[in-house]
């Protein structure tokens, strides 16, 4: 039986982890400028960024229960980052909210038309 990815006993970034690892379409590894990041994309309008060291990045966070947050100029280089993932696609695709789940380890929501 898969974990329910609704369970409050895990810390927010290993729950969202296992979600996105699972029940999303798109997973790449995509190097911008010179650093490699990973993309867990719904195709839709949700996606967790991290660096390819992702799974030390969800260790982190969840020992440290996600309260290690990101310095301002980190969560604008990982936002870039998934910007210009989004870039890339067919729509016209912006950012609405990032949310930091500790580790380096980002959730965003977007919108494309």
């Amino acid at each position: 039986m898969l974990v329910s990815t609704q369970s409050y006993a895990f810390p927010e970034a290993l729950d969202k982890a296992i979600y996105y690892s699972f029940e999303v379409p798109i997973h790449l590894e995509k190097k911008i400028n010179d650093e490699c990041f990973g993309i867990e994309d719904d195709d839709q309008s949700m996606m967790l960024i991290t660096d390819c060291g992702g799974y030390l990045n969800v260790i982190l966070a969840t020992l440290t229960l996600g309260f290690i947050k990101s310095s301002k100029k980190t969560k604008n280089r990982y936002k870039n980052a998934a910007q210009i993932y989004l870039d890339d696609k067919v729509l016209e695709c912006t950012i609405i909210n990032v949310k930091d789940l500790g580790g380096r380890i980002f959730e965003l929501e977007y919108n494309c038309r």
